[in-house]
């Protein structure tokens, strides 16, 4: 990523209301957080290694949807084969719905949230093998 660029969505940043932003560029991922004190921090990828795997983590608060509705199929089910890119969820939260995708190519071997549930930013989604 261009440190201009880069530069320049800090400063956006700390202009806007927003308290929370991720950015990904490529293989560039930078995610920032607003702490109680109004200053911008860098925070956790979305993706940390565990042992057998990777977990999938909650990039922000809010609501877990396995399914892009209630009358499709979830996203990915345990055992599936997944591609980087691939939707395995979406969260939502005031009514802002984003999509989490596959950061690593490998099977689903956990999924460990519940449709519905509410997750904490950081939280381990899915542990992709």
């Amino acid at each position: 990523m261009d440190l201009d660029r880069l530069k320049k969505i800090l400063d956006w940043m700390a202009r806007s209301p927003l308290s929370e932003l991720e950015v990904t560029d490529g293989e560039f991922k930078v995610h920032l957080v607003r702490n109680g004190a109004g200053h911008l921090t860098e925070a956790s990828s979305p993706l940390s290694a565990a042992p057998g795997g990777h977990d999938v983590l909650a990039p922000t608060y809010g609501v877990v949807h396995l399914s892009p509705d209630s009358a499709s199929p979830p996203f990915v089910v345990v055992g599936q084969a997944v591609a980087v890119g691939q939707p395995l969820c979406i969260i939502e939260a005031m009514k802002v719905f984003s999509t989490i995708e596959a950061e690593v190519p490998g099977t689903i071997a956990e999924i460990l949230v519940a449709p519905g549930a509410e997750v904490a930013t950081s939280q381990p989604l899915f542990r992709v093998e």
